[in-house]
């Protein structure tokens, strides 16, 4: 295993949870507002 293939797994994982993290930050934003 290439240590670059663990590098882009791990960036789509950061990028995957970033996009989940904001969608339920920004829901909570939208109830309390």
């Amino acid at each position: 295993v290439e240590g670059g293939g663990d590098v882009v797994v791990v960036l789509e994982a950061v990028a995957a949870a970033a996009r989940v993290g904001t969608e339920v930050l920004g829901g909570a934003w939208w109830r309390v507002a």
